[in-house]
């Protein structure tokens, strides 16, 4: 399972100055049977499509994420390229602002704020075991997460 240990090992790298992702790795791939983008949650996040890795047609989603209401994308890595597509997620996540914000059963939370006291939090699940596809699940939440008013003290 070596690319889940590298996502997350490069969690730190939220903690690091971020690796600039160069525009050249974005490519088309397919979003749906009948769509195709060069991004990841198009018109939300735009996390482009990194060089080796591509959007499967079938993402074989656990039913835990099916079932739980959020916005869901996924890549496969093409082989050899595991270790660099992984670097270039976490990199473009530190790079626009999300950090480490919890550890959750099978991956890890980002969030970054967007206002308010309010955060928008990508749940991220690497997947794949020894000798198959590596992959990552994308669950974004579709309501940002925002802390509850403080009542005022006199």
């Amino acid at each position: 399972m070596k690319f889940a240990h590298l996502i997350f090992c490069g969690v730190a790298a939220f903690a690091l100055p971020a690796v600039a992702v160069p525009k050249e790795s974005v490519r088309a791939a397919p979003v749906a049977a009948t769509a195709t983008s060069s991004t990841l949650f198009p018109g939300e996040l735009d996390i482009p499509i990194a060089d080796g890795s591509n959007v499967p047609s079938n993402c074989e989603f656990p039913s835990s994420l099916t079932a739980s209401g959020l916005e869901l994308a996924c890549i496969v890595a093409d082989g050899a390229a595991e270790d660099e597509v992984g670097i270039e997620y976490i990199s473009w996540l530190g790079s626009n602002g999300f950090r480490h914000s919890a550890d959750i059963i099978g991956g890890f939370v980002a969030a970054r704020e967007t206002g308010n006291g309010c955060e928008q939090t990508l749940n991220i699940y690497p997947h794949g075991e020894e000798g198959e596809t590596a992959g990552i699940w994308f669950a974004l939440e579709r309501e940002p997460r925002c802390a509850a008013a403080q009542p005022e003290t006199p």
